[in-house]
């Protein structure tokens, strides 16, 4: 998080130094390694944020008080070293130490805290990453265009960083926030043309046993027919899905997709499906490959006591065109091994 918000504005406050370098210096050749920064200073400074983010971890962990004070009197050095370099302004100094204080606050040692206490894994990460990667590409575009097109690159740099955010710390519930629609909007427009140019590539259904249904979001006509047809309970976990307003699901669920899900919230859904379970549901996500096949295994391991494997053989059966990837199989293990 430190990181990430000092890069931030890096990039969005890139202030220029108010004095030259000097050209004669020694060890010129040290100096000429850092060109690639000039001619901006570096607000808020790493070295003093980072440095008192550590000891403050240090001194939460290290039982000696001498060896405390040894740490306390070179994370002090590191700091004032700040103020014998031309990288730097004083006022990297204050900044440094205030998002320091921030992260502290916000994040702290050994506290349950929104960011500690969400359920996120390796796979969430990657995830995020990814996202990552797609944003750095956006803000890299703006900067490489210098115009007013470089206004488009930097609203889509924000998208994707913030959607980057969300899967790192599995933040589902900013889906349904609309506070977050218009910052996501790129996201959820590639998503619907993504639904659009697939959906007639998958089949709307398959049905798991007498009254559960399961498949990808439904088109108006289809989302019709299946009410017609006698489906009662229609169960959303693809609330991503912003543009299909016809659709009105009995229960949505925030998922992210193509990621490890939370236990909780697939026994949530299990226990909704239990108080309806006389009546015929339809359950699905966007295309009925990953976060429905992922709530079905855990319903298959519930209901009728199956080992991971076994709850997949039996969907395969059904249709050859799904697959138990790894991420699934953790996802099984997870619950199995908590008991769930």
């Amino acid at each position: 998080m430190l990181i990430l918000v000092s890069v931030l504005f890096f990039v969005f406050l890139p202030f220029s130094f108010s004095f030259e370098k000097p050209q004669d210096v020694s060890f010129k050749f040290l100096f000429d390694i850092l060109q690639a920064d000039l001619s901006y200073n570096q607000m808020p400074s790493l070295h003093i944020s980072l440095a008192i983010v550590l000891f403050d971890s240090f001194r939460q962990t290290i039982k000696s008080n001498f060896i405390k004070m040894v740490m306390l009197i070179w994370i002090c050095l590191i700091c004032l070293s700040t103020l014998f370099v031309y990288q730097h302004h004083f006022m990297d100094i204050p900044t440094g130490a205030a998002l320091a204080l921030v992260t502290i606050f916000l994040i702290p040692y050994a506290k349950q805290t929104y960011f500690t206490t969400k359920f996120t894994t390796p796979r969430s990460l990657k995830m995020g990453i990814y996202y990552l990667i797609l944003a750095l590409i956006f803000v890299l575009i703006a900067f490489y265009l210098s115009n007013i097109w470089s206004f488009l690159f930097i609203y889509l740099f924000v998208s994707m960083l913030v959607l980057s955010l969300a899967y790192c710390f599995n933040a589902s519930e900013i889906m349904s926030k609309k506070v977050f629609y218009p910052i996501l909007l790129p996201y959820f427009f590639a998503n619907h043309l993504s639904w659009l140019y697939f959906r007639n590539k998958l089949p709307l259904y398959n049905q798991l046993d007498e009254n559960i249904y399961f498949g990808r979001m439904p088109s108006e006509t289809e989302y019709k027919a299946l009410k017609e047809s006698g489906i009662e309970i229609f169960i959303n976990l693809a609330s991503d899905l912003k543009f299909n307003t016809y659709y009105k699901a009995n229960f949505t669920v925030d998922l992210m997709d193509m990621t490890i899900q939370d236990p909780q919230k697939l026994d949530e859904i299990y226990q909704y499906i239990q108080e309806h379970k006389n009546k015929k549901l339809f359950i699905h996500c966007k295309f009925g490959l990953s976060r429905t096949i992922i709530f079905l295994l855990y319903y298959l391991y519930k209901e009728k006591g199956l080992e991971p494997q076994q709850a997949f053989e039996q969907i395969k059966s059904i249709s050859n065109m799904y697959k138990f990837k790894p991420y699934m199989q953790v996802n099984s293990q997870i619950y199995t091994e908590q008991q769930f």
